[in-house]
């Protein structure tokens, strides 16, 4: 079995798929690599790829001000980016900045979206996924404004 192979039919994100739905995404899917430093991707670019990550560190910024911006969320392995790529008007709306060098496969948007179209079964799949990631990254998200916001005092009580 391949690298590219292995790493998206082990991907958390395709979790329940069978290799055989997986096999088409082959053709338009990429293994990348991203230095420390370096973005996959920076607010308001058109958005036509959506990443699997498998290995390394990504910050999810929103940039303000010059050369400032805020982080917003943290990308693991095994978590997903690309949510705008699926969606009008296909532009991204934060940066990502890789923290630790980090490897993606990037699945190009318009051909996984044909697959999703014509193949219900694993149309229906994806959509439970997607929303399942949403939710985490929602909690994700809830739990750095929490933490970072200076109106919340966490006490614990013993």
């Amino acid at each position: 079995m391949n690298s590219l192979r292995f790493h998206l039919i082990k991907h958390n994100f395709f979790e329940g798929f069978s290799s055989e739905q997986l096999e088409p995404l082959l053709k338009f899917t990429t293994d990348e690599v991203y230095k420390k430093g370096q973005f996959i991707f920076t607010s308001w670019e058109e958005a036509r790829m959506f990443y699997l990550v498998y290995n390394g560190l990504v910050s999810l910024e929103i940039p303000y001000l010059k050369n400032s911006s805020a982080i917003i969320n943290f990308v693991y392995p095994g978590d997903i980016i690309g949510i705008d790529c699926l969606y009008e008007p296909h532009r991204w709306y934060f940066d990502a900045r890789v923290l630790k060098e980090t490897n993606v496969l990037s699945i190009a948007t318009d051909s996984l979206k044909k697959i999703i179209e014509e193949d219900k079964d694993f149309g229906y799949q994806f959509v439970n996924q997607l929303i399942f990631h949403i939710r985490k990254q929602i909690l994700d998200i809830r739990l750095i404004l929490l933490k970072n916001s200076s109106e919340f005092k966490i006490k614990i009580f013993s």
